[in-house]
């Protein structure tokens, strides 16, 4: 019998590709509505998982691939006895590859003030294939980021790196909790209960840093939101804790002061200047201390 990938998408980037080159793997498609248009329409077959499970999308799309199923064949344990009389009992049939992303719930509560259209945007049946599809991570593989087509289909070819589909179910973990993150925030803001007694938060690596607090110690930056990467440039070598620091006192000390520029070592101004000309205020801020400025 064929292997058979589930595949539903809000986000279309790369799929066609993915989903071509899965059926020449000798994959079955199983696509939700609005992906299967996007295959059809690309001269791929598919089937709708309306059509597999013969259960039709109910209230206005809300429930699509909540079915035993879809979830039997993607939890069930290969090699369990019971697991396997129980899916041949129910006629129920692999699922061994799924690839979902997720409503974009947070771009869609940024840019919008219609609660309805928000709460819709809250993703239910996507979250939960990830989910189960991520617990059996041992036995399907699961995707939510097109970054890794390439990789999964490396994969399937042989190219199967160690813990590679271990890796993926933590990525899909860590892909929900963010999603559940953000709308957490959205219902915190919403309802103005600053101080809920659950504090959740989801935040994106912007990059590795070059060491932590000290030498010996490994770090990163993470983000809130993509507003921070985009204002931040290096212009030389890697950043460390110690200078992430440095310019968040030198943001405290500006903020306030226009055309103001401030010098910062381990935390500390060794030098402040004040000019309309940008180039001769660094000059003057400068001239402070020009040892502590190079440490």
């Amino acid at each position: 019998m064929a292997r058979k990938a589930l595949i539903s998408v809000s986000d279309k980037t790369g799929v066609v590709d993915f989903a071509r080159a899965l059926l020449d793997l000798g994959f079955e498609l199983l696509a939700s509505s609005g992906t299967l248009k996007t295959l059809q329409d690309a001269g791929i077959s598919a089937q709708e998982i309306a059509d597999f499970t013969h259960s039709p999308q109910m209230l206005g799309g809300r429930v699509k691939t909540l079915h035993p199923k879809i979830y039997g064949g993607i939890l069930y344990k290969r090699g369990d006895e019971r697991d396997e009389n129980e899916i041949k009992q129910y006629e129920i049939e692999a699922i061994d590859l799924v690839c979902v992303n997720l409503y974009p719930f947070a771009k869609t509560a940024q840019n919008s003030d219609d609660l309805n259209e928000i709460i819709e945007n809250i993703d239910i049946g996507g979250v939960t294939l990830l989910r189960a599809a991520a617990k059996n991570y041992a036995s399907c593989y699961v995707v939510c980021d097109a970054q890794d087509y390439k990789s999964v289909l490396d994969a399937f070819k042989g190219d199967e790196r160690k813990d590679f589909k271990a890796r993926l179910a933590l990525k899909a973990f860590a892909h929900t909790a963010h999603y559940d993150a953000n709308i957490y925030a959205f219902f915190k803001n919403y309802l103005n209960e600053p101080f809920h007694s659950t504090f959740a938060v989801g935040a994106t690596k912007m990059m590795d840093l070059k060491y932590g607090e000290n030498p010996h110690q490994k770090a990163s930056l993470y983000a809130f939101d993509d507003e921070l990467s985009k204002h931040f440039k290096i212009h030389k070598g890697e950043l460390s804790a110690n200078n992430l620091t440095d310019i968040h006192a030198g943001l405290k000390i500006t903020a306030d002061i226009p055309n103001s520029i401030c010098i910062i070592k381990h935390g500390n101004p060794c030098g402040f200047a004040v000019d309309e000309n940008l180039l001769v205020c660094f000059d003057k801020a400068l001239a402070c201390d020009r040892l502590s400025a190079y440490g």
